[in-house]
């Protein structure tokens, strides 16, 4: 009888070795979704910003800044666009933000991006994927104070010179730097900002003939 009744009983712990591996199978399976799905986050936050941030800097024009926004999007074929993550929608707007100090036309990019993340083992429950989305702002001009900001430009000979100390025709350092303030003032709004250049010759004597007056340069 006794020997009847063990093995009537061999095997009964299979269901639930079974229910157990399902279970750790979907743990698993959470931690490796959820995991995932937290990665895109990042890197859809990290989207997010660059577009507002590149769509920003291209201000007071309202329509390239929104259509830089959305070439640094993460919007499928786009330059932040994430692999393994297809079909993100991305939401641009160029507002006018009243807290900021100047705002003629808009002066904030708002970008908001939404991507379904796939999963692998949370398929097995029915969830097919994991619903991400991120927000992201970003101004400009931003400051609420002015600023003050001056080029000291040093036009002695030593700018057509080279670096040791022979005499340069084309003044090369002299064009470069010419070049680079003039890059640095092309960013800059005359309906927004003042732009001043004033001009302070020393001596007559610390001017090479070579190199004209900076006003005439500038032009």
């Amino acid at each position: 009888m006794s020997e009847s009744r063990c093995r009537n009983e061999a095997g009964q712990t299979l269901p639930m070795i079974l229910m157990f591996m399902v279970c750790i199978l979907l743990f698993a399976g959470l931690v490796i979704d959820l995991g995932q799905a937290y990665r895109t986050r990042i890197q859809l936050q990290a989207s997010a910003d660059a577009a507002s941030l590149a769509g920003a800097a291209r201000f007071p024009d309202s329509a390239v800044a929104n259509s830089t926004a959305y070439q640094y999007s993460a919007k499928t074929g786009s330059k932040n666009s994430i692999p393994g993550v297809p079909n993100v929608a991305v939401n641009v707007k160029t507002v006018c933000s009243k807290t900021l100090p100047t705002c003629l036309g808009a002066n904030t990019v708002v970008v908001d991006e939404t991507a379904a993340v796939p999963t692998t083992f949370l398929q097995l429950i029915g969830i097919k994927s994991i619903p991400v989305k991120v927000h992201a702002t970003a101004c400009s001009p931003c400051n609420a104070v002015p600023l003050d900001v001056m080029f000291v430009f040093d036009r002695t000979g030593s700018m057509c010179q080279d670096s040791n100390g022979n005499n340069d025709p084309g003044c090369s350092d002299m064009a470069n730097a010419r070049s680079g303030m003039m890059a640095f003032l092309g960013e800059m709004d005359s309906s927004i900002d003042r732009v001043e250049c004033p001009i302070v010759r020393m001596m007559a004597g610390d001017i090479s003939p070579r190199v004209r007056p900076l006003r005439q340069r500038l032009k």
